[in-house]
């Protein structure tokens, strides 16, 4: 009888099962944090896919018009509506991720994939931040993100911004 006592008796401690609770913890921590760190870089890589097609959408604009579409207010939204009346563009950005192009209430919108605008920034702009990148695209107009945290911030050429922009891909 003691033998079936000694088998059947067993079960984790106080401490043990603290420990335990303590590994399964850090455990679910650190995945929490590898898939965060995942899915923040799918999200930048279907952000500069959408900014590589735009990119190459405004190529066939410029093609078929000699000119790039003008912006007085930096949102690329009515720009990409312009141009989704030129049949190549149409075809290259019918290839964009899903939920990034669309109409919501009958008003066009661009996001990236955190779900904020993407800023068009014109060819003829004369804002000094930005001229000094059109200058190095030579003259193209530019497509940008704001990133994760949404917030352009700081445009200067070399800025340790989050910003993702269609010149840097």
């Amino acid at each position: 009888m003691n033998t079936l006592r000694a088998i059947t008796r067993r079960s984790a401690s106080l401490p043990e099962l603290a420990l335990i609770c303590t590994v399964l913890f850090f455990a679910v921590v650190g995945a929490r944090g590898m898939l965060d760190h995942v899915v923040d870089e799918a999200k930048a890589h279907q952000t500069a896919e959408l900014l590589d097609n735009l990119n190459a959408a405004m190529d066939q604009y410029y093609a078929a018009n000699k000119t790039y579409p003008h912006s007085v207010d930096f949102r690329a939204a009515p720009i990409v509506t312009e141009m989704l009346h030129v049949e190549q563009c149409k075809e290259l950005l019918a290839h964009s991720p899903a939920p990034l192009i669309g109409k919501d209430n009958a008003s066009p919108y661009c996001r990236d994939a955190w779900g904020n605008p993407i800023r068009y920034i014109p060819s003829k702009t004369v804002i000094p931040q930005f001229t000094g990148r059109i200058q190095l695209t030579g003259g193209k107009p530019i497509f940008e993100s704001a990133g994760p945290d949404g917030d352009f911030g700081d445009d200067t050429i070399g800025s340790q911004s989050d910003n993702i922009r269609g010149d840097d891909l």
